[in-house]
This record gives structure tokens, sequence and C-alpha cells, in this order.
């Protein structure tokens, strides 16, 4: 598995607070199981998580986020993509009509239309892995506009059934999150 740590430091440590979150491992162990031949991954909503990073044994990567973030710079075998995901060209940047990975971690809590977002995430890709907040206080987080989220409503949003499920809760007991491989 690839080395996160080639990842920059990013702005307000980001990233170094999250690291552990058992969702973001399990990220890499339900690729190694459910798609061990990707040959090509793509992170919407990136920001600074250098997920893609730790999946090296796939020949093509990328990141993408709406803005652009400049700790993607010279970050090795990784390309950041600027932009809005669902009008990417796809087959010029991995080959073929649909990534074999999308990830998107901790961005379709702050999506209005976010059964219209979970469908896009799969018609990119043969795999998608999503997480978000889970049952976490409506108006507790500013930009969560989908929150509680439960179980039933982020399965809800996807176009077919999910193969695995995490739900993790860790340290403070107002938030969790919710993983999913679809």
């Amino acid at each position: 598995m690839g080395d996160a740590r080639k990842f920059p430091r990013d702005r307000n440590d980001y990233w170094a607070k999250r690291q552990d979150a058992l969702f973001y491992r399990y990220t890499t162990d339900m690729v190694e199981k459910f798609a061990p031949d990707a040959e090509s991954v793509i992170d919407v909503g990136c920001f600074v998580s250098p997920i893609v990073c730790q999946l090296d044994w796939i020949p093509k990567r990328f990141a993408n986020d709406i803005q652009y973030i400049p700790e993607w710079e010279d970050v090795p075998d990784v390309t950041f993509v600027k932009g809005n995901a669902f009008e990417l060209d796809v087959e010029a940047l991995c080959g073929k009509a649909s990534f074999d990975v999308v990830i998107s971690h901790q961005t379709i809590e702050h999506i209005d239309d976010a059964k219209g977002f979970a469908e896009s995430l799969c018609r990119m890709g043969s795999m998608v892995i999503c997480s978000t907040s889970y049952e976490v206080e409506g108006g507790l987080v500013p930009g969560h506009v989908q929150d509680p989220i439960s179980l039933k409503k982020f399965e809800g949003w996807f176009p077919r059934p999910a193969k695995s499920v995490l739900i993790e809760r860790r340290g403070d007991p107002r938030f969790a999150n919710i993983l999913g491989v679809f």
C-alpha cells in the first residue's frame, strides 16, 4: 500500500486530524477486496485527503475538487483535476467510459441533490466508495445540508445496493460516519 506521507502538510492539519479514522483505512481494504485489478481511480471532492496516494498499485490515479487545492501540486503519480467531476472527459483521463473506482468522502452531505450526486458517482465508476456523516444532528455542522443522515436515507440515494457498509463512532459522541461500497 502506498505512503500518504508523500502528501505535503495540509492547511489546518485537516488530514492529520482524520487520517486514523477507520472509514479511511476501510477504503483501501475495500478497493483491494472488490477491485484488486483496478486500472483507474478518482477521488471526487478530495480536498486534501491523500487516499488515492495509498492506492499505488492502480496506475491511473486522479484527485478532483471543485476548487483548486495547491497541496496537490507535485504529488507524485496522482493527477489533480479541478472542476465539476461530472463534466470531466472520463475517457480522455482513464482511456475508457468509466473509472474502475470512484471515491467520495465527506462530500455528499454538502450537496442539495444528494440522490443526483450519488447517481452521478455510480455512472462514473464500476465501484463507488462514499462516506458521510451519520446521524449527526441537523445544523450542528455548517454546510451539512443533509444531516441527519440515517442508513436508510444514505442507501436510498444510490441506484444500486451496497456491497458493504461501515458505521464508525469515535471520539465525540455527537459525530459518527457511515461508509458504503456500491
